[in-house]
């Protein structure tokens, strides 16, 4: 028999999930360091690069914190518990579709470490501002919060997004 979730453990689960999905881009970068031999060797790109990987880490970021005002508004007439439990999904849903544009850049970037020939830079060049956009664009701030809730409200339904919190 299942206990069903309660607003507390979803929240609990989604920082949780954004704790792992904002720590793992870290340790892989750290991995594509050691494997191409850290910066010993290894010269800075030219600005070209630098500027487009920069360029790149922005439009995600952009491109994201867009993607936060595509939530599915909560039907007016939605009982509280599905309400609160269609919120969450659709939070979750909406988080994970981020997480992936967000990490673009950094996966760009461990390529091109690979391609071209100057070591790890490209990577780590990509992935610190990654990283950084990465925890203030996800991680559950009550401004964010409040402004989830403010748009699965917007058709006239309640959340109850924020009680969870």
């Amino acid at each position: 028999m299942t206990v069903p979730s309660t607003p507390a453990s979803r929240a609990a689960t989604l920082r949780l999930i954004i704790m792992a999905m904002t720590s793992a881009p870290l340790f892989i970068l750290v991995v594509v360091v050691f494997v191409l031999g850290g910066f010993s060797d290894a010269t800075l790109p030219p600005l070209w690069m630098i500027v487009g990987l920069l360029l790149l880490v922005a439009g995600a970021f952009g491109v994201a914190r867009a993607m936060e005002s595509q939530l599915t508004p909560i039907p007016l007439g939605t009982h509280r518990e599905q309400a609160m439990s269609q919120a969450f999904q659709t939070f979750q849903a909406n988080l994970f579709v981020r997480v992936a544009i967000l990490e673009a850049p950094l996966l760009i970037g461990i390529a091109m470490s690979f391609v071209v020939d100057h070591g790890a830079w490209p990577a780590l060049i990509a992935g610190v501002p990654t990283l950084i956009a990465m925890v203030a664009s996800l991680w559950p701030t009550p401004s964010t919060i409040s402004r989830v809730e403010q748009r699965l409200d917007r058709a006239g339904g309640r959340s109850y997004f924020s009680e969870g919190w």
